[in-house]
Formats: structure tokens, C-alpha cells, sequence
């Protein structure tokens, strides 16, 4: 990161897990994309519980850190859905970070917004995007079975598709319970899935035992 560039914005704080415990594998694979200049939008999809948002606090932190060899980016972008579900803040707080401004009024809305945005975030050089609990804002509607796992909203679906087709130089990295099924079609050529699945059966004693379970 340059001596120069903004703090990152961490619109919320992402809570890590008090004991991090059988996801080396998966915080592995995220550090190496992050390390290998990936771009485009890295989903990590799982049960609730499962340890998402944990990996990508602890990928955050490393990428932070000062003794960390990890290439600092030049500007990062936390938001949690978990905390709040409104994309147009969401989409005005990211305009205001990736642009610099400092007004609270916007002229554009809308696409103009989007558009607007995405120039912003081409200025900035290699950035890193964190959206977590991504599952608040799609749909999750028994009653339309066929739309299970689109997003709601048609100017964030337009916003994260910009990614998954190589847009910029942004790695987005988002958290859900809920398969993205906007972000899985054909012509979708930068995303990869990573499924959360259960813990190891070692990794599972040691959570046990370092939560003071005992037993054979």
C-alpha cells in the first residue's frame, strides 16, 4: 500500500473466531488468489456457523498486517450485509470512499451511480472488495424456488457481473449461506466457489477441547 493511500474503510467490523481452528485450507487458497493478483469475485458459500466471515477476518487481518508478506492493496472495502441490508447505502458510502468525496449529496442514481463507480474503482489501482452475509440481500423465498439465491437488487446483481467478467483490478470477496446464483452462468468467466463445508474430525476435537469439552 502507498505511503499515501486512505485507511481502509471498514464500514463494520467483521467478527473473527475467538479459536481459529481446520480452515488453513481455505485461508490458504484465499491468500494465494489475493497473492497471485486474482481478479474478479471469490465466493465462499456455507452454513451459517460454517466459519465464513472467521476465514475472511482472518484473510483481512493478514492482508493488514505490516509483518505480513501479502501484497497490500490500495484501497479495501468492508461492508457487512449482516449489519446492514441497504445496497443504496452500501452503494453511496462505496462512492464516496472510491472517489474521494467528501459531500453527502449525489447527483447520480442509479445506473449514473453504478457507472460512476465502477471509474472510481478503475483510478484506484488493485483493490479489495469484502461483502459479507451477502444471503440478506438475495432471495431466499420458498414460494419462488426458481429465483432462490438471485439478488434482489438489479443494481447490485449489475455491480458484482462487472467482476465476474474481469472489470478492473478488484478482487471481491463475499460471504453466504446461499448458492450465488446470479454470478454462475456461462458468460461469468472470473468467479470461483468455495464451499464451506464441516470441520475436519481433528479440527473438531480441538474446537471441543479448546471450548473445554471433554470426553473419549
Amino acid at each position: 500500500m502507498a505511503a499515501d493511500s486512505p485507511e481502509p474503510f471498514q464500514m463494520h467490523e467483521l467478527p473473527g473466531a475467538p479459536a481459529f481452528f481446520g480452515r488453513d485450507g481455505e485461508l490458504g487458497a484465499l491468500r494465494d488468489a489475493w497473492e497471485q493478483g486474482y481478479q474478479g469475485v471469490y465466493a465462499i458459500v456455507g452454513l451459517g456457523g460454517a466459519g465464513k466471515t472467521a476465514v475472511v477476518s482472518q484473510f483481512l487481518s493478514d492482508v493488514n498486517s505490516s509483518d505480513n508478506s501479502l501484497p497490500r492493496p490500495a484501497r479495501t472495502f468492508v461492508w457487512s450485509f449482516y449489519r446492514d441490508a441497504d445496497t443504496g447505502r452500501f452503494f453511496r458510502e462505496a462512492y464516496r470512499y472510491f472517489s474521494d468525496s467528501i459531500t453527502e449529496s449525489f447527483t447520480a442514481a442509479g445506473l449514473g451511480l453504478l457507472h460512476q463507480l465502477i471509474e472510481a474503482m478503475a483510478r484506484q489501482g488493485r483493490i479489495l472488495v469484502i461483502l459479507d452475509g451477502l444471503e440478506r440481500v438475495q432471495i431466499s423465498d420458498p414460494h419462488r424456488p426458481e429465483k432462490f439465491g438471485n439478488l434482489e437488487d438489479p443494481l447490485l446483481r449489475n455491480f458484482l457481473l462487472r467482476f465476474t467478467a474481469g472489470t478492473g483490478q478488484a478482487m471481491v470477496v463475499i460471504t453466504s449461506r446461499f448458492p450465488l446464483a446470479d454470478l454462475t452462468h456461462r458468460d461469468c468467466r472470473c468467479v470461483r466457489n468455495v464451499e464451506l463445508g464441516g470441520l475436519s474430525v481433528p479440527a473438531a476435537i480441538a474446537l471441543l477441547r479448546e471450548r473445554g469439552v471433554r470426553g473419549d
